[in-house]
Order: C-alpha cells, then sequence, then structure tokens
C-alpha cells in the first residue's frame, strides 16, 4: 500500500473524529448545563453544511462563507430555541426525545426538499489546494 495513501486515510480519520467529537461534545455540554436532551442538534450542522455549500459552491464566496455560515446557524438555533423547545424544557426527557428527534426528522426532510436528495460537493479554493511543503510531489 502507498505511505501516501496511508497518510490522507489516517488524516481523514482523524478529521471524522473530531467532527464526531464535536457533535457528541455538544450534545453533552447541552445536557449537562441544561439538562435538556436535544437530538436535533445535529440537523444544525447539516443546514449550516448545505448553506455553506449552497454559499461557496453556487456563488464562489468560499471565505464570506466561513463567516457568514455560522452567524446564520446560531439565528437559526436561536429561532427554534424560542420558537419550539422552550416549551419543552419543564416537559420533562421522556417529551424532550420524541420532540426534537421530530424536530430533526422535520429539518432533514426540509433539506431533502430544498437541496435534493443527492450528495453535493464544493471545490476547494485556490489557496487551500496543493501540497504543504516544497519536497512533496504537486
Amino acid at each position: 500500500m502507498d505511505l501516501s495513501l496511508l497518510l490522507a486515510q489516517f488524516l481523514n480519520g482523524i478529521v471524522i473524529g473530531m467532527v464526531y467529537f464535536l457533535l457528541a461534545f455538544g450534545l453533552s455540554l447541552i445536557f449537562g448545563v441544561q439538562n435538556f436532551v436535544n437530538f436535533a442538534h445535529g440537523s444544525l450542522f447539516l443546514i449550516g453544511a448545505y448553506l455553506g455549500i449552497t454559499m461557496a459552491g453556487r456563488s464562489g464566496w468560499f471565505w464570506p462563507a466561513i463567516v457568514i455560515v455560522p452567524l446564520l446557524i446560531g439565528g437559526i438555533g436561536m429561532a427554534i430555541e424560542w420558537l419550539l423547545l422552550r416549551r419543552l424544557y419543564a416537559a420533562g426527557h421522556i417529551h424532550q426525545i420524541p420532540g426534537t428527534y421530530g424536530l430533526a426528522l422535520v429539518i432533514v426532510e426540509t433539506v431533502i426538499l430544498v437541496w435534493g436528495p443527492f450528495t453535493q460537493s464544493v471545490d476547494a479554493p485556490d489557496l487551500l489546494r496543493g501540497c504543504l511543503s516544497g519536497s512533496a510531489v504537486q
């Protein structure tokens, strides 16, 4: 097996592990601080990914998307919290789990309706293309 392929797979595993860590850390932080089970937490990552793809891919605004999309997701998250989740705080975990799981399903299906059921990608900007060192194969 080629050593560069092995290194690339190792780095991909590290990146995916960090994404899983961020999702799990967000869930445990919300549960630990607020004693609230929010299964729709990961759906906001989904919305952010597709908003980023839309902004960076269709308009070519990769760098502004890195700043604007998290702000948009923060606003969407606050709106969801104010409009829906506050009603579930006092209801207990028996109602929080199906309520937030249902919200996650609604978000996923809305994303499918808006962006379609197929995966999408964005080309890396010129600054992030290529090798990091001059001795590596380009």
